[in-house]
């Protein structure tokens, strides 16, 4: 048994090694090999005469500083010629308005309370004593009216339009809705 295994690993071996030498070859038969003819370039310098080294120098520096000549000036001279990298524009960049002075009389804000944190989840009515449950961040508040609420709200009174509630820092007046007793 082990030697079919063996038998069958060396044939699927060769049978990939005849399918890759096929393809090389079918590759090969099919490209044209003048495609890839590549030259070598002529150096400046062979093309002189070898032994007139100071002439065939200047002759190098003359090429290069007429090509330099010939480049505008703003690429040849950047302000930030030393950063290869910095960002550059075409755009001329606009002037920035005159800042002119003026005097303009502070427009006083009036301080608003925030708006109520309370949801109302219901009310009872013993005899005369109404308790009212509210609900405020996760917390629920039973409260009856003239309690204060962490201190920072006070329940004035019950009115036809809802719960008066006093935002006590700046004593403003608020009204949450509960809608009509049954």
């Amino acid at each position: 048994m082990i030697a079919s295994n063996i038998f069958k690993r060396r044939n699927l071996l060769f049978i990939t090694l005849a399918m890759t030498v096929a393809s090389a070859i079918f590759i090969n038969i099919n490209e044209d090999s003048d495609d890839h003819v590549i030259e070598p370039v002529k150096d400046i310098t062979t093309t002189r005469n070898s032994t007139d080294k100071h002439n065939s120098n200047n002759f190098i520096k003359s090429q290069t500083s007429i090509e330099l000549q010939t480049l505008p000036i703003g690429i040849r001279y950047s302000e930030n010629h030393n950063n290869a990298f910095s960002n550059q524009s075409w755009h001329k960049k606009p002037k920035a308005p005159a800042l002119t002075k003026t005097k303009e009389a502070p427009v006083a804000i009036e301080p608003q309370a925030p708006p109520l944190p309370f949801t109302y989840l219901g009310r009872m009515l013993d005899g005369e004593k109404i308790t009212f449950f509210l609900s405020s961040n996760h917390k629920n508040h039973i409260i009856e009216i003239g309690d204060t609420i962490d201190g920072t709200y006070r329940i004035n009174e019950l009115n036809s339009t809802g719960l008066q509630i006093t935002y006590l820092p700046l004593n403003i007046s608020q009204t949450l809705p509960i809608g009509e007793p049954k």
